[in-house]
């Protein structure tokens, strides 16, 4: 049985990072979100979701770099104790952490 995995995610003051990587997250195999442009530290956050349930999977590939707006913090929680906090965040993870909440309850539909 997965640990007990909650992601939240919240507004945060317009930020700018260099983006050099693409993630893409998988929940038993399948694409559930992604792939999608990010920065460097996003195994940190792919190390937190794939820690707390083992069925996700985060695959992050290098690309050319472009510059984004994060304007999201996330946070993630598991067995109620937070292992990521105040990670910065853009808009497009919005997706990925409604994907995650909604597959820990209901892990054989993927929410469109």
């Amino acid at each position: 049985m997965p640990n007990k995995l909650a992601v939240k995610i919240e507004p945060l003051y317009n930020t700018a990072a260099e983006h050099d990587r693409t993630a893409t997250l998988k929940f038993n195999g399948r694409v559930v979100w992604g792939p999608k442009s990010c920065h460097y530290n996003v195994s940190q956050l792919g190390e937190a979701i794939t820690g707390g349930d083992p069925r996700f999977e985060f695959e992050i590939v290098s690309k050319d770099k472009s510059a984004e707006t994060h304007t999201k913090s996330i946070t993630v929680e598991v067995n109620n104790k937070v292992v990521l906090s105040g990670f910065s965040a853009h808009e497009n993870m919005v997706e990925m952490v409604e994907q995650i909440n909604h597959l820990t309850i209901f892990p054989d539909i993927v929410h469109t």
